[in-house]
């Protein structure tokens, strides 16, 4: 799991949280399924999580379209994702199917109701 604060949009709707990706984690085509689970901490709690499976993180990475960039000092994916009513995106990929996506973990639906 990782976690972020979240920052609030001054002129519209939503907010933002940035997030790291070990390269060396990236980079191993084989190994274990990893799947990432990112937490993002909004005006004091949990609101929004993103279920992230390692391999389509790594498609995103080496794919055409623009996602996250490679830190050099840290050696890792530093991906900005930006979060509306009702889209998740980081960069040019849509996150929104992952947007609390907690089948992706066999764990069924979240729910608030315990």
């Amino acid at each position: 799991m990782k976690t972020a604060q979240a920052a609030r949009y001054a002129r519209e709707e939503g907010y933002r949280a940035q997030f790291g990706f070990p390269m060396r984690q990236l980079e191993k085509a084989s190994g274990p399924a990893l799947t990432y689970v990112l937490a993002v901490r909004f005006e004091e709690r949990f609101e929004d999580f993103v279920v992230l499976p390692r391999v389509a993180v790594v498609g995103w990475w080496n794919g055409a379209n623009r996602f996250g960039t490679e830190n050099p000092a840290s050696g890792d994916l530093a991906v900005t994702v930006q979060f509306r009513p009702d889209s998740v995106v980081c960069g040019e990929v849509d996150l929104t199917p992952y947007r609390n996506a907690w089948h992706l973990l066999g764990l069924g639906e979240a729910s608030d109701q315990g």
